[in-house]
């Protein structure tokens, strides 16, 4: 599970899914939700500036199976 601030990217088993919304490089989570079901849904930006509070971002939704810590 990841918490807000974490830096990820997408995982690279995942490139053909993602086809036309795959993006390189690393991320920041800012923001989530969970489902009943223990699922993870994480709002990413590329974006250097962005944090939970400059919501005026580029950034994608996508669920936590699809991304990977950076340490």
């Amino acid at each position: 599970m990841f918490k807000i601030g974490d830096k990820v990217r997408y995982k690279k088993k995942h490139k053909e899914y993602l086809n036309e919304r795959w993006k390189e490089g690393v991320a920041k989570v800012i923001d989530f939700q969970e489902d009943g079901n223990r699922r993870q849904f994480c709002r990413i930006s590329f974006d250097k500036k962005a944090d939970a509070k400059h919501m005026l971002v580029d950034y994608d939704d996508v669920g936590s199976w699809l991304l990977e810590r950076v340490e």
